[in-house]
């Protein structure tokens, strides 16, 4: 039966208990909003406070939900056009973990594309499986990955028969989407699952202008950061399944294993929220955010010496399933790495651009920016640009590219690297060693190598360059790369 998608039945369910003014004797300790600290009452107001509650009398429990909060995640599955959803309150990242643990068990082999996010990685550790590689294409102007390709994904299902589930991103962090459909007949024609990790993707079910959502092109499951490109706040993400590849008890146990057992109602009310909002008005949020990053691209494809991936033409964006509202753009020929010209975007003009790499530079627009942001975009690189017209060269900066390269060897599945004997040593020295740690330039959070791995010259260049240049990187240990983690 149709439900009614203007409900917010999660949020009016809290409305009902702050109404009825119930003396509080439940956690959290500060009592609706009054124990704010005056410095969050200052910044925050009392608002989210009260809402800030826990499982009390006629709220529900997400680990077991059966009242508002079952209605709310049925509401979400039924715009998703999904079997089930589940809301997450630790980000896609418990999602990704939750579904390795869900589709493998150890030693059993899973297909995962290379570009995947470290949390993906983590799953592997938790489960035990053994990750089978597969390279993403990469493209060559601008080095990032790009999709896994079908033909490459049927050879690797021929070679690893025993293979339980194939696990990619899409769209990746730069804005690619893969072939869903045929990546999923393929892996179904084999009785495999597809999971897609789609932390970037939870717009593409609202507008036609855009690629379309992986869950219906075939998917089996698909995890969401709602927050990153619709309007939920930050760590609140979706998981949906649809078909019954994936046993959806394993993922309710594992998420009881990998999410919060005080989940924020704050967080979920804002899932309820947004599910309400691109209900009733998702195809206009959506339009404002192409009609602004059409009118981006065309503007950045015209100041001289930036190069705008995909071109600002509408109709070659969606048939190579490019996110338009992804404006991916480089200064190489200002000579200029993308690093450089994010850092002078924000230190100069106060324009703050969601990543950049050694080559580009990465906005997402949503629906939620105005023109007026754009505009200041664009006149910040066209000064940029003139002033390094008669600059560009060589530039060491520009020379790493993200996308992983080579592949290295692996001698230990991530678990077994993982609880390992390990020891700290210096990088120039851990030549032919094995990894004991993953090491994830950040963002977009994609491993250079896992644990498990043999260190080649490969992956030293990598994290020379990270150190020379002050790349953010993230590992294991949260220790940078002064050091690296080796298997004794």
């Amino acid at each position: 039966m149709e439900k009614n998608q203007n409900s917010q039945p999660l949020a009016e369910a809290l409305d009902g208990f702050i109404a009825g003014e119930p003396a509080y004797f439940c956690i959290p300790g500060h009592r609706f909003s009054n124990g704010i600290p005056d410095g969050l009452k200052k910044r925050f107001g009392e608002g989210a406070f009260k809402y800030d509650l826990t499982e009390a009398n006629g709220l529900d429990d997400l680990h077991a939900a059966s009242g508002a909060i079952k209605e709310a995640q049925d509401l979400a599955a039924q715009l998703y056009s999904a079997d089930r959803t589940w809301f997450l309150v630790n980000g896609t990242t418990c999602g990704n973990e939750a579904l390795m643990l869900a589709a493998a068990r150890e030693n059993e082999e899973v297909i995962v594309a290379r570009n995947v996010h470290k949390s993906v990685i983590s799953g592997l550790v938790l489960s035990g499986a053994k990750p089978v590689w597969i390279l993403p294409e990469t493209d060559p102007g601008f080095g990032f990955s790009t999709t896994v390709s079908p033909d490459k994904l049927k050879k690797t299902i021929e070679q690893h028969r025993g293979a339980k589930a194939v696990f990619i991103v899409s769209p990746t962090y730069y804005g690619v989407n893969s072939d869903i459909g045929a990546l999923a007949e393929i892996c179904h024609e084999n009785n495999i699952p597809l999971i897609v990790d789609e932390a970037h993707g939870a717009h593409l079910y609202f507008n036609e202008r855009f690629p379309k959502g992986a869950l219906g092109l075939g998917a089996d499951a698909v995890v969401m950061s709602t927050h990153k490109t619709l309007n939920s706040m930050t760590q609140s993400s979706m998981l949906h399944i649809k078909g019954s590849r994936i046993d959806e008890r394993r993922i309710d146990a594992a998420l009881k294993m990998t999410m919060s057992s005080s989940p924020s109602y704050v967080l979920m009310t804002s899932l309820d929220a947004a599910r309400a909002q691109m209900a009733e008005c998702g195809h206009e949020i959506l339009q404002s955010a192409f009609g602004l990053s059409m009118k981006l691209r065309q503007e950045l494809s015209s100041i001289s010496g930036i190069e705008v991936f995909g071109g600002s033409d509408a109709g070659s964006l969606l048939f190579n399933r490019i996110d338009m509202s992804r404006v991916v753009f480089s200064g190489v020929r200002l000579g200029l790495s993308g690093y450089e010209l994010s850092d002078i975007f924000f230190d100069k003009y106060s324009v703050a651009l969601e990543m950049a790499d050694g080559i580009c530079c990465v906005a997402v627009v949503t629906g939620a920016n105005k023109r007026s942001e754009t505009d200041r975009l664009v006149n910040a690189l066209r000064d940029i640009s003139s002033e390094y017209a008669d600059k560009a060269g060589k530039n060491d900066k520009i020379k790493y590219k993200a996308g992983p390269g080579v592949l290295p060897k692996m001698k230990l599945t991530p678990r077994e690297a993982f609880f390992a004997e390990y020891e700290m040593i210096k990088p120039e020295k851990a030549l032919g060693r094995i990894s004991a740690q993953s090491v994830s330039i950040y963002p977009p959070g994609i491993p250079a190598i896992n644990a498990g791995e043999v260190i080649d010259e490969n992956v030293l260049s990598v994290i020379g360059y990270c150190r020379e240049n002050g790349v953010k990187v993230h590992t294991d240990t949260g220790e940078g790369i002064g050091y690296i983690k080796v298997v004794k």
